[in-house]
């Protein structure tokens, strides 16, 4: 299938040149830009000018490659406004490098992750092209709202801290995770989570004179993370929903401080990576192989992170500064948006940022069936106040602030968590919280948009849906 929109290259007088392909509406700036830096070999040159002449056939053979997954993503979209135009095109040709060439990202446009710019990016992006249209962002600022409540879970642990949801095959069996770290234990609770209180995990990984604090699952390896403090300093990884231990990561190789916790990111070069934050301090290992990758220190204190596997950026908040969110590559580099990574307006922060999730948008692929992230969303993140917590919601595309969600009765938050699995009187999901240490709630997201005035479509299910690949 060929991308939407293709028919409009015409209408864009795609044009190969010796240099390889111009639009005759670059500006003539970036064409003298072009002209004296892009250098290909003649091979690519002759492919460069196959593409511009026989573009639908060459993507339709391009199509065919399983590195082009458009029921994911709309690949090509370098500056991730919706739309696959002119100025990706531009931003592409000035990146151009031939096959062989090296540091290239994705913004840049090496959409396969291979280092390089070459004829195989451009012609993904090409059968893409949409042209400019209009920003169709789902979201405006809409003030404070307040919602109640649907499920309160009072349960064994003694000062929880984090949550995570796991979507099981059957919505009936899903569970959620809440970690308690003064007695070295995890909460399970099963849906529909009123009195359904399962026997918590405990484990002799866990240690004692710990905290067992944070918690992440990965839908896609059914796997279950926890982290436990010095001076353990580790994390678990048990197999879901058997709760066997499979793996140990860290295992005191380095001081995790006293609350450690962790975020889980599908790469798009097909590895996945776990990020353990302690203190002033991130830890990323290989998920597969328990390997260390790297660390980095962030531009605040934190104890949360989250990754957005669609854009390929990590999140964090700022925990005792009240400044708000900051924005990164996954190699911890800062990921600048005109000019900074920080993700906020002044004065929204009144107290610590504590839990941080992503709610995403989801669009209906060709085939009516499956479903597919399409970028929009939310960030929500907890401004921990004493009175009544804010949850603090920004626009994940464009990083503009959308205003307050309180739930009543809810005050001093760590840990939030969304599913957005549809379930039995929740087709949209749930997001959680943690009250004050010592109880969960629960509230339908359909609830939460409602209240906000947002609309965001969602899909019916979406456990094991690939990440993004774009």
């Amino acid at each position: 299938m060929i991308g939407p929109g293709f028919e409009q290259l015409e209408e864009r007088k795609l044009l190969a040149s010796h240099a390889g392909l111009l639009l005759e509406e670059f500006p003539e700036d970036v064409s003298d830009h072009f002209a004296a830096d892009f250098v290909a070999d003649p091979s690519e040159v002759m492919s460069l000018k196959s593409v511009a002449a026989n573009g639908v056939e060459s993507a339709v053979a391009i199509q065919s490659s399983h590195l082009v997954t458009r029921q994911h993503a709309l690949r090509g979209d370098l500056d991730f406004d919706g739309d696959v135009d002119v100025l990706d095109l531009t931003t592409m040709i000035v990146n151009f490098t031939s096959v062989g060439g090296v540091g290239k990202i994705r913004a840049e446009g090496d959409i396969d992750w291979d280092g390089d710019v070459d004829t195989f990016d451009l012609t993904i992006t090409i059968s893409n092209f949409t042209g400019a249209r209009p920003n169709t962002l789902p979201f405006a600022f809409f003030g404070v709202v307040t919602v109640s409540p649907d499920v309160i879970l009072n349960g064994q642990g003694h000062i929880i801290d984090s949550l995570a949801f796991w979507e099981a095959p059957d919505a009936a069996d899903s569970l959620l995770f809440v970690t308690a770290k003064n007695n070295q234990m995890v909460e399970i609770w099963q849906f529909p989570f009123e009195d359904h209180e399962l026997t918590p995990l405990t484990h002799t990984s866990f240690g004692t004179n710990t905290n067992v604090n944070g918690v992440a699952v990965d839908q896609l390896s059914d796997r279950l993370y926890v982290t436990i403090s010095a001076p353990v300093s580790a994390v678990s990884v048990f197999s879901l929903p058997e709760f066997q231990l499979v793996d140990q990561l860290i295992q005191g190789n380095v001081n995790l401080k006293s609350t450690p916790n962790i975020g889980l990111f599908h790469h798009e070069n097909g590895q996945d990576w776990v990020y353990v934050t302690a203190d002033n301090l991130v830890h990323v290992h290989d998920a597969a192989t328990g390997s260390k990758i790297g660390n980095f220190t962030p531009d605040k204190g934190l104890e949360t992170i989250v990754a957005d596997d669609y854009y390929q950026r990590v999140y964090s908040p700022d925990e005792r500064g009240k400044t708000g969110i900051y924005a990164y590559r996954p190699d911890g580099s800062r990921y600048l948006r005109d000019g900074s990574n920080w993700l906020s307006e002044s004065g929204v922060f009144q107290a610590d940022a504590e839990g941080i999730v992503l709610y995403k948008c989801y669009a209906s692929a060709s085939d009516s069936k499956s479903h597919y992230d399409n970028g929009n969303g939310l960030i929500v993140v907890a401004d921990q106040r004493s009175l009544a917590t804010d949850f603090e919601l920004f626009d994940r595309r464009t990083w503009a602030y959308l205003g307050t969600l309180r739930i009543e009765g809810v005050s001093n938050t760590d840990g939030i968590a969304s599913t957005q699995q549809s379930l039995p009187g929740y087709p949209l999901g749930l997001f959680a919280a943690v009250h004050d240490d010592t109880s969960t709630v629960v509230v339908g997201w359909e609830t939460i948009l409602t209240a906000a005035g947002l609309n965001c479509d969602t899909a019916p299910s979406l456990r094991h849906q690939p990440a993004a690949n774009i």
